[in-house]
Order: C-alpha cells, then structure tokens, then sequence
C-alpha cells in the first residue's frame, strides 16, 4: 500500500472530484456516512454523543455526521469552535442543513463556553484534518486539553486533531484518541513512535476515491500488506528444493553483534 502525503491525499480528493465525477459535498457526505456507519454500529442509541468540529471541511465531516446520527435517533449536541473564520463552503452547507433540523448546535467562545463531558459520552473530534500544518492554539489548544481530560471514550474523524499526517508532531497539543476513523489509507504520522499514544484503534474506511490516482501517483513510503504480497508471492511445488528456486545472499551483522543475521 502507497502512504500518501497530505498534499497527495488533497490531490487524491480533487482527482476524485473532477474525474468521477462528484462534487465536493457529495464526497463529504461519502466520507460522513462510511464514519456514521461505523460509529452505530459500534455504540448503542443510549449514548450521549458530543461532536467538537472545527470550520473546515474536517469540521464539515462532523456537522454531516451529526445530521446522520440525529436522523438515526441518537443523542447528539454539537459544539462549533467559534474563531471569527467564516467555514469552508462544504462546512457552511452542512451546518445550515443542520440548522433546518433544528439540530442542538452550540457556539463555543472561550473556555467558559465548554460543555461538561460526561465519561459515559462518546466524544467526536473534527476539529483539524490532515491540512493542520501549525500548532493548534488558543481555544483549540484549550479545548484539547479539556476534552482529553475528561475521561470519556474519543472518537476522532481522519485524525486525532492536533497531529501533522506527515510530520513530527512533538510539543503540540494533540487529541488522545480511543479510535480514529480515518478515511481511504493510513496517514504517514500514524507510523511514528511518538504518536503512538493519539491514534488508539485505527480503522481505515474506504470513501472509493479515485483508483487512477493511486495506480499513477509515486510515494516514497510503502507499506507490505496482504495484496502487495499476494502480488509477488509464487507458490512453490510440492516436492521442490532450496535448489530450485535459486540462491540467497545475506550480509547482515558482525562479529558478536549476529542477531540481526
């Protein structure tokens, strides 16, 4: 499997959209139903969902979520950060949607705005996708921490917001997740050590972008999965030997250091 950049994941969404094709808020609507499938199947209609969404299009995925959820008889309220930016144009269309559905949509301004979370409750994160590329700060730095701290099981929707999909993401504040339900392919930041502690179970959900994208796209990074074996593996027969099938050369270790080998 390719391990695409953000820039990459970007141009894999506008190659879907110009050559499917689908417009930008029926791909989003993809992206929200493949998570809402997943969240109802995996919690039951007593939880009390809390959605924290961002103003772009991460914060988009969650508004449409919210509206699924709603329209499936759970409990939802949804927080909108508050930061004086008009949303992205698909952000804009879902939260008026969920204007129409009398949707429990609170603004939030300061820390005192903050609702209190419950460790019962099932806490959504659409604060920041894969765009993020600075640290987050003020109310968002604010709101990480406090939704971090109170107990209750995260589901974050792409990424633990906070966290660069393909970059070290040292000293930032970073939603500490208990499942990330990310979209199409796993993100580069997911492999490295330091965030191990923000992902929890990752669950990849394929959104059917654009297979001639991925075919011609290069990636310096690749992950060995099944079907990349499959791809190479030739069986062998029966009765075969190590002399059939060629010879191999290993040079590997030194002297005292032979574990490697």
């Amino acid at each position: 499997m390719k391990i695409f950049s953000a820039a990459q994941i970007k141009k894999w969404d506008e190659f879907t959209i110009n050559n499917e094709p689908v417009s930008s808020i029926a791909l989003m609507e993809r992206a929200a139903t493949a998570c809402t499938n997943w969240i109802t199947q995996k919690f039951k209609t007593r939880h009390s969902f809390k959605i924290f969404c961002g103003r772009g299009n991460n914060g988009g995925d969650g508004l449409a979520i919210g509206r699924m959820l709603i329209e499936k008889k759970f409990n939802v309220s949804i927080y909108l950060v508050s930061d004086q930016l008009k949303g992205s144009t698909d952000s804009e269309t879902n939260l008026d949607r969920l204007k129409k559905q009398n949707a429990e949509i609170h603004f939030l301004e300061s820390k005192q705005s903050f609702p209190k979370i419950y460790k019962e409750d099932i806490v959504i994160d659409a604060m920041f996708g894969t765009g993020l590329n600075k640290k987050p700060a003020g109310i968002y730095s604010n709101l990480i921490d406090y939704i971090n701290e109170s107990g209750a099981t995260i589901v974050a929707v792409d990424i633990p917001s906070g966290l660069y999909a393909n970059a070290n993401s040292t000293n930032n504040k970073v939603i500490k997740a208990n499942y990330t339900l990310t979209f199409q392919q796993l993100k580069l930041s997911f492999f490295m050590a330091e965030n191990e502690g923000y992902t929890g179970e990752v669950v990849t959900l394929d959104i059917n972008l654009a297979q001639d994208f991925y075919k011609s796209e290069k990636s310096d990074y690749i992950l060995i999965d099944k079907n990349l074996i499959k791809e190479i593996y030739l069986p062998r027969k029966q009765f075969a030997n190590k002399g059939n099938y060629g010879y191999a050369c290993l040079v590997a270790g030194s002297y005292g250091m032979m574990g490697a080998a």
